[in-house]
């Protein structure tokens, strides 16, 4: 199975959140600096106090944030899928790589994130419980963003991009030969 190699790294990501985040803070200086001078502002704007231009700035931030985590929390999925495949297709010795060739003889491709790639490295590698523990709360993020925020979440804390960012990073850094993240 060959894999696409030009879907975003973490850092990538990251490096993409911040530049969004200062093109945002940028369009909001010019609309208010707009508004302040009396010049016509976007059709979007128009009519907006400033208190109301700075409410539809902070939205459009929230938005972004929403969609870096659920990229951040889909490129750690990736990279674990990979790592399964190259695994099963490396035939290693390791004791997880072992227990993905048995996963893969069941399911194939059709494992379940949490269920079966994240309790074999915990099975197998138990240094890695809390980082995973960690991780599986924040796909309680990714699942609400994934299917259309229909329902209130009971996520347990607030995750902003970088904290999501880095509860995959530890992870990450606990999970031996696993690579693809940065």
């Amino acid at each position: 199975m060959s894999f696409f190699a030009e879907r975003p790294r973490a850092s990538q990501l990251r490096q993409w959140h911040f530049d969004m985040l200062a093109a945002v803070d940028d369009r909001e200086l010019n609309i208010l600096d707009l508004i302040a001078q009396h010049l016509p502002v976007p059709v979007a704007i128009l009519g907006m106090t400033p208190d109301e231009v700075a409410i539809h700035f902070q939205d459009a931030r929230r938005e972004l944030d929403a969609a870096a985590s659920l990229l951040v929390l889909a490129e750690a999925e990736a990279v674990l899928r990979v790592d399964y495949l190259s695994r099963v297709q490396r035939k290693g010795k390791d004791t997880v790589s072992r227990a993905y060739r048995e996963l893969h003889k069941e399911k194939g491709t059709r494992v379940k994130l949490d269920r079966h790639l994240l309790t074999t490295w915990v099975t197998h590698h138990p240094s890695c419980s809390s980082a995973a523990s960690d991780f599986r709360a924040a796909l309680n993020l990714r699942h609400w963003l994934a299917h259309g925020r229909y329902w209130t979440p009971k996520l347990g804390r607030d995750y902003a991009p970088q904290d999501v960012f880095d509860i995959a990073a530890r992870l990450f850094a606990k999970l031996p030969e696993v690579t693809g993240w940065i």
